[in-house]
């Protein structure tokens, strides 16, 4: 799946981030199109991604709301540190470093996290894995089984 197909598989999923792994691809490469904390948007790939995250007292948690099209139309609340940096390189082999706030920082984090072979799921406790995945069950049938490759199907009305 070229990029340009990710970036519109993204965008019909209504995500803001998406990982190869996602979408059957074993790359180690992301897309995200993802605004910061002062609601700038930021759109790029990153390949072989490596996250950055603050230490001590530099270190403060965001408990947001998180999704992932892995888990489509479920939500749960997820403290992820509020900045994060990602380093990495461009689809070119030009090295990037891309620092993230907000939304972004979390998306770099979940994101790589994907490429890393954990899910957000797996960050959560075991009450809120079980309702994301209560949540997620509820709507399975809303999604294709290839889901996000092919789009969710609407009804007409």
């Amino acid at each position: 799946l070229p990029i340009c197909d990710m970036f519109a598989t993204m965008k019909v999923a209504d995500g803001v981030g998406l990982a190869a792994t996602q979408v059957g691809r074993g790359v180690a490469l992301f897309i995200y199109d993802c605004p910061d904390d002062d609601n700038r948007r930021h759109v790029g790939a990153i390949c072989n991604p490596v996250v950055e995250l603050p230490t001590g007292k530099d270190r403060r948690l965001d408990a947001s709301e998180e999704g992932c099209l892995s888990y489509p139309g479920a939500f749960e609340s997820l403290a992820r540190p509020d900045h994060s940096i990602c380093r990495g390189q461009d689809p070119w082999g030009e090295d990037v470093e891309v620092i993230g706030t907000g939304l972004l920082a979390r998306c770099l984090q979940h994101e790589t996290d994907h490429l890393n072979g954990t899910v957000f799921s797996d960050r959560l406790s075991t009450r809120a894995r079980r309702l994301l995945t209560r949540q997620h069950d509820e709507l399975a049938h809303l999604y294709p089984d290839d889901w996000p490759v092919t789009p969710r199907e609407t009804s007409a009305g």
